[in-house]
């Protein structure tokens, strides 16, 4: 896989940057409960840009979790449906 363009990949991280900084203060108010629940989706994506974007940096990283989710899936859909939580 070819690595990402250096200006390709600075424009995206800002327009992503952008994008959560406006988030934050369109929910700033956290009037209902879905804009708690935005609120909080922007200050893990604003704290945790590094991790979530470890796929663009590190190509050794899966841009997704699917080979984890596969792993788990079968046994939890065996559980009793009171184990599994809400």
């Amino acid at each position: 896989m070819d690595e990402p363009n250096e200006a390709d990949l600075a424009r995206h991280l800002h327009v992503l940057r952008s994008a959560v900084v406006l988030g934050a203060q369109a929910t700033a108010a956290r009037a209902s409960k879905l804009e708690r629940k935005h609120h909080a989706l922007f200050m893990r994506l604003r704290d945790r840009r590094d991790d979530y974007l470890r796929f663009v940096t590190n190509p050794a990283v899966p841009f997704d979790n699917n080979p984890a989710e596969r792993t788990i899936r079968m046994p939890k859909l065996r559980m009793p449906p009171a184990a599994c939580g809400p």
